[in-house]
């Protein structure tokens, strides 16, 4: 098991721009709760999903 660990810990990464998540299968948002912010960052990430499902 530590191993799986440190194979999933190696492919964390942190990133302020959205576009570089174009690839991930997972997104784990850590935004301020402030649901006009949450709600602009998730239509972001809807429209980034859409263009890389459809591409």
């Amino acid at each position: 098991m530590p191993a799986l660990l440190s194979t999933a810990t190696i492919s964390i990464i942190s990133t302020g721009a959205i576009n570089a998540l174009t690839d991930s299968r997972l997104v784990i948002e850590a935004i301020v709760e402030h649901l006009e912010a949450q709600r602009q960052v998730f239509a972001r990430l809807e429209a980034l999903h859409e263009e890389s499902f459809h591409a």
